[in-house]
């Protein structure tokens, strides 16, 4: 998106399939997403609540969807700051987080290890 962006703005016109890309990988991480936050709240909740926890989660997504809208209109970036931007936190969040899931797999192993002798 940011080499689409910085053609854009140079005054190029820019191919669409770069919107239809845009779509796509926002559809696949959206299909990805959901399934899994919806089942962990329905499986942490209470039986009898398990329908409103899945509301509070549609809700806290437009919630968060309206912060970000209103953030963005207060503060204007050119596109391809923007989707600079959005690719280094995105970068950065998934590799502390896979980071981190290897360091729990490293303590786990250590104690299977440990539990074994």
């Amino acid at each position: 998106m940011v080499a689409g962006a910085l053609r854009a703005r140079s005054g190029v016109q820019v191919s669409s399939i770069w919107l239809w890309l845009t779509y796509l990988l926002h559809t696949i991480g959206e299909l990805c997403l959901s399934p899994v936050g919806l089942s962990a709240f329905t499986k942490l909740a209470p039986a009898r609540v398990a329908g409103l926890m899945m509301g509070v989660w549609f809700l806290s997504t437009s919630i968060g969807d309206y912060l970000v809208a209103v953030w963005l209109l207060l503060r204007v970036l050119p596109l391809p700051a923007l989707f600079g931007g959005v690719a280094r936190s995105a970068s950065c969040w998934g590799w502390r987080w896979r980071r981190s899931s290897s360091d729990e797999e490293i303590d786990g192993r250590r104690e299977l290890a440990a539990a074994r002798s």
